[in-house]
């Protein structure tokens, strides 16, 4: 008996994709990006007001994975050699 296989996992599916034009290089202007700033802030506000109890209950968590995530980008941005240096 032949494996069945969804119809997202196939071959043929999969070359269907252009993952470059997917993950293209965008350039935005500062308009665009205050935009998608305001549309963040406003989708993390919604969801801070319908999960308030849960991240409450684990906020040690959200702090931990805070701490971790900013240490880090701050790691890469000050050591020698950084990504972002120019």
């Amino acid at each position: 008996m032949a494996p069945v296989t969804a119809p997202w996992h196939s071959r043929d599916a999969a070359r269907s994709i252009d993952i470059n034009r997917i993950f293209r290089r965008y350039t935005y202007t500062v308009w665009h990006m205050a935009i998608i700033k305001v549309a963040v802030a406003a989708i993390a506000m919604i969801a801070g007001a319908y999960l308030s109890t849960f991240v409450l209950d684990t906020l040690w968590l959200f702090i931990a994975i805070w701490a971790i995530t900013a240490g880090y980008i701050l790691w890469l941005t000050y050591k020698n050699n950084s990504p972002t240096e120019r």
